[in-house]
Order: C-alpha cells, then sequence, then structure tokens
C-alpha cells in the first residue's frame, strides 16, 4: 500500500480541522499517561502528542540559515532556487516556479524495504526553510497503538503542494 493511501486510510481517525503547530495544539495527556524515557526525549528536543488514547514523539529543531551542515550553509538554498528560477533548462526536479520558502521537504524511516504486512513507518521527518531559519521536525512512533497519534500530528503540518521527497523530486 502507497503512502499516501496509507495516510487516505487514517483520515478517518483524525481530527484534523486546520493547520497548527501540533506541539501547541497538542490534547492534555490521559491521567493514565506514562512516557517511557521521557527524560532522554526531553533532552532531545522531543514531546509528546497526545491523540485518542494514543500518543507519539515530536522531535523540533531549529537551525538559523547561517548554520553550516556538512560543506553548505543552509542559506545556499536561496541562491539554487533563484538560479532555477532565472534557468530556461527544463528538468523533473526543477524549484522553478517556487521560492525556497515554499518547499516542504519531506523523509520517512522504516522496518523495512519491502511492501506489506511487517513494514511499519515509524519515523516522519520534515524540514522548512523560513525567513531566518530552517526548521526539523520529526514525529516517531514508539508503538504500533500510537499510530493515530502519529499520523494527525503530521497531517496537521503537510503541505503537499510542493513536497519534496527524500531523493529531491518535486511532487
Amino acid at each position: 500500500m502507497s503512502f499516501k493511501n496509507k495516510l487516505n486510510r487514517m483520515k478517518k481517525h483524525l481530527h484534523v480541522t486546520e493547520a497548527k503547530p501540533p506541539v501547541e495544539s497538542n490534547p492534555q495527556p490521559p491521567k493514565s499517561a506514562s512516557i517511557p524515557y521521557e527524560q532522554e526525549w526531553e533532552g532531545n528536543h522531543a514531546v509528546p502528542y497526545f491523540a485518542e488514547d494514543s500518543y507519539c514523539m515530536i522531535r523540533e529543531v531549529v537551525y538559523p540559515l547561517d548554520y553550516k551542515h556538512g560543506h553548505y550553509e543552509f542559506n545556499e538554498l536561496k541562491k539554487v532556487v533563484e538560479v532555477w528560477n532565472r534557468s530556461t533548462v527544463a528538468h523533473p526536479l526543477s524549484s522553478k516556479g517556487h521560492t525556497y520558502s515554499d518547499l516542504f521537504f519531506f523523509d520517512t524511516e522504516t522496518t523495512g524495504l519491502s511492501t506489506g504486512t511487517g513494514t511499519t513507518i515509524f519515523l516522519l521527518g520534515y524540514a522548512r526553510v523560513l525567513k531566518d531559519s530552517v526548521v526539523f521536525r520529526q514525529h516517531i512512533l514508539t508503538e504500533p497503538s500510537g499510530e493515530v497519534a502519529f499520523y494527525e500530528s503530521f497531517l496537521k503540518e503537510v503541505d503537499y503542494t510542493t513536497l519534496v521527497t527524500y531523493n529531491g523530486k518535486l511532487l
């Protein structure tokens, strides 16, 4: 089953009304909620997101645009997008017609490479480039019972119009 179909199948379980940051709109935890390794999660900038009787963890890290990761600073993305917008070259991976802040970078991690039973998405990660920073957010499924919270927290933020997948393709 494709990722898109799985998300659509989960929609009936979700309570998505408008796009808000999941941490701020997070309902209160159930009184019996116990988060294993909670201090370690907090030490890694992760907070729980609760939905119904389940939860997932959301980790967010914000970097300034002049932060250098590897050989490049994040603000170099602005230059790349500007070059694509001036270019006359047609390419399926072009960002032509978009600004750097339009792009929603997305990737997943799974328990395997095959499809079907036994392969589970346990991490949905994305990055957004804002005017002065880059926001990285990871939605982490800590146990199978947290699937509703996992997909709900992600779907509140996803922007399908300019999705850039792990291999760089604009969808």
